[in-house]
């Protein structure tokens, strides 16, 4: 774990196959495994394996196109969603 805890936003649908109201989301935050994670706050592990990660800046309306040309840009190096 880091000093300075980092935010990660994971999201398991593709905005362009999955209506806007369907589409699942985790705002997560590393923490020890000591620390107890209480309601209304759920655990979410995220196991190893390969992972796309893109720093996205700007509105939330216009983040479809960057999952999109980020999908593309991993199905162009031959990595699978």
């Amino acid at each position: 774990m880091t000093a300075e805890p980092a935010m990660k936003g994971v999201f398991f649908d593709d905005p362009d196959l999955v209506p806007e109201d369907r589409r699942r989301s985790r705002a997560c935050l590393s923490v020890a495994d000591t620390v107890a994670i209480e309601g209304p706050l759920v655990e979410t592990v995220l196991r190893g394996g390969v992972y796309a990660r893109l720093a996205y800046t700007g509105p939330y309306a216009d983040m479809r196109w960057a999952y999109s040309w980020l999908m593309g840009l991993a199905a162009f190096v031959g990595i699978s969603a």
